[in-house]
């Protein structure tokens, strides 16, 4: 049905392209198109944790992975000045030798199919009809998954006002599901709506605010098929505010910090519970612009908010709506923020015009040692002595990071890196007291990436 009405959108802007088109031919600049594509392989080796979470740090079963993942974009757009500009995106996902459960994978696709309209008369309006990214700020909330070979899209509208400070854009768009096996289709039981406001004051510092609601009706876990859905009943309100302070010339500092505050209702095994959660995010950073490699060094801290009294009907534990969790939590994706606090310290320099060497710490403790350890993603962890153990303190570990990035120019990118993970004194107390887990153990991680942009 979604789908259907995306193509409805589509067909019915094409009037309007061709007459704002006409009108503006005499002034506009020469349309142009674009024609483009990306490549991209990944080798990554998983051993100990990061493939099937209820088994993360366990001994017995084996928790391991090496495979390998390629995905292919290919590209064509129409942007023209003062014209109503065109994108059309297929993907296609493959893995190779995958143990997870939910592997990403994907046939030939359409990942984009959107127009951006300009609103005639009404200068700095326009409006995008389809299927389209959402990036906003760090990611943390709205953002492309891009570390994904599938990446996320919705299908819906975004009108927008933009002028020199101001960019304010108002939405109502659906996920957009992945199906292996037939055409990709948004869940119609999902929907994210709301504002968000940007305010650029001056060239380097940045200010956000949003005010967002996801409302998830009871048909979500089944929309396309009895066992491919999304999550169960929901509706969350989410009211943030960002600031960002980016290096400048004379300037050697750098900081973002972020904060949020959730409320409304969640179904919780057969219950509806009250939300009142928040989270939090600081960083800041020191560069030495004069130093060879010009070295930074940065430090930060994650706050999500854990539900420390379980017998209540108010469930504190913090939402993530549609955030990338992969570059801000951690590289190896173990975990996200529900329930954690998560300092970390990052030093990185470049030795040579093309490559850049990271190196990563970062440290894990539960907020409420009362609630559960999550995953990045889905149901927090229950088996193999994973549970609500406050008796086993909130020291959930550490993962320190070794990270190299090559790039001869933007269209050609070569990363690898290393990770690992020592689990603290609640993983291995958790995992120690099931017999079935053999013990608790660390975690390595390895990968390698080639990405390819013609």
């Amino acid at each position: 049905m979604t789908s259907r009405l995306t193509l409805c959108l589509l067909c019915l802007s094409l009037p309007l392209t061709a007459t704002a088109g006409a009108a503006e031919a005499g002034r506009s600049a020469p349309p142009a198109w674009q024609v483009s594509g990306t490549a991209r392989v990944r080798f990554e080796s998983k051993i100990g944790a990061g493939v099937i979470p209820t088994r993360d740090f366990t001994r017995t079963p084996v928790n391991e992975n090496e495979y390998a993942s390629a995905s292919l974009r290919l590209r064509l757009g129409y942007q023209a000045k003062d014209r109503p500009t065109w994108l059309v995106e297929g993907r296609e996902a493959r893995t190779f030798s995958d143990v997870r459960p939910n592997r990403e994978r994907d046939r030939f696709d359409v990942y984009q199919l959107h127009t951006w309209l300009p609103l005639g008369a009404l200068t700095g309006w326009s409006v995008q009809l389809g299927r389209q990214e959402l990036v906003y700020g760090d990611q943390r909330y709205l953002g492309s998954a891009d570390w994904s070979i599938l990446g996320r899209s919705f299908d819906g509208a975004r009108l927008r006002y933009r002028e020199a400070a101001w960019q304010v854009d108002v939405l109502a768009v659906r996920p957009v599901l992945i199906d292996p096996k037939r055409i990709n289709r948004s869940n119609d039981y999902d929907t994210l709506s709301g504002v968000h406001a940007t305010r650029r004051m001056g060239n380097d510092i940045d200010g956000e605010w949003y005010a967002l609601a996801r409302n998830v009706r009871a048909g979500s876990p089944t929309a396309i098929s009895p066992t491919l859905g999304g999550p169960g009943p929901r509706d969350v309100y989410f009211l943030g505010q960002r600031w960002r302070v980016a290096p400048r010339a004379g300037r050697v500092w750098d900081a973002t910090a972020e904060i949020t505050g959730q409320a409304g209702s969640v179904n919780q095994a057969g219950a509806r519970l009250a939300l009142r959660a928040w989270t939090a995010s600081l960083t800041a950073g020191r560069t030495w612009p004069a130093l060879p490699g010009q070295p930074r060094l940065g430090i930060g801290c994650d706050y999500g908010s854990g539900d420390g009294n379980p017998g209540d009907r108010t469930l504190r534990t913090s939402e993530m709506l549609f955030g990338t969790n992969h570059k801000a939590y951690g590289n190896m994706d173990i975990t996200g923020p529900r329930n954690l606090r998560i300092p970390r310290a990052d030093f990185s320099f470049r030795p040579a015009r093309t490559w850049t060497v990271t190196a990563e710490w970062l440290g894990y403790w539960l907020n409420e040692p009362a609630d559960y350890f999550y995953p990045e993603s889905a149901a927090p962890r229950t088996a193999f002595g994973y549970g609500r153990n406050p008796q086993f303190g909130s020291r959930v570990g550490q993962e320190v990071e070794l990270l190299f990035d090559w790039r001869r120019s933007a269209r050609e990118e070569v990363r690898f890196g290393y990770g690992h993970f020592a689990p603290g004194s609640y993983v291995r107390r958790s995992v120690a007291s099931s017999p079935a887990s053999g013990g608790a153990r660390s975690a390595q991680w390895a990968y390698l990436q080639i990405a390819v942009t013609f």
